[in-house]
């Protein structure tokens, strides 16, 4: 994959945690709450295994390279801080619905879906962000990455 090598990376590492995201979603609005812990449980190991990736490779190797991408550095970073925060609210929420399975399981979700579509639709900006704004440059730049990989979770 020459030449994408960080695109094509990331693409596959938003791919694993969107569809993370989604056995989230379908277990929450389903009121399987069991279900939905372990999936968020999942999210989260699969986000701070991305998460440690950028931070050790893609946002050291921004802010060296200075200009614009100084300026999406910190926007991702902020980007980072707004998904940590929004995994801890829908957790959160998952730990004070005691039903299973039931109306009333469901019914609390729906309540606070809000808390569920902030982290999907900041997930989804970012994954944009990172595939459009940061990574491109980076592959034209630097076409061979040897870390490139480490960007999925879950190894490749």
């Amino acid at each position: 994959m020459t030449g994408q090598r960080l695109t094509t990376a990331n693409a596959r590492a938003h791919a694993v945690l969107e569809g993370l995201l989604m056995d989230l979603l379908e277990a929450s609005v389903a009121g399987r709450i069991g279900d939905a812990r372990a999936s968020h449980r999942a999210l989260v190991g699969a986000f701070q295994e991305h998460l440690a990736a950028e931070e050790a490779h893609t946002l050291p190797l921004l802010r060296e390279l200075g200009g614009p991408l100084l300026k999406l550095a910190t926007i991702v970073d902020g980007d980072h801080r707004i998904l940590h925060r929004s995994l801890d609210a829908v957790g959160a929420l998952l730990a004070e619905i005691d039903e299973e399975g039931n109306a009333a399981a469901r019914r609390a979700v729906l309540q606070r879906i809000e808390v569920f579509s902030k982290l999907k639709t900041v997930l989804e900006h970012h994954g944009v962000r990172e595939q459009e704004d940061i990574y491109p440059p980076l592959d034209l730049r630097f076409p061979e990455l040897p870390w490139a990989d480490a960007l999925v979770p879950g190894g490749p």
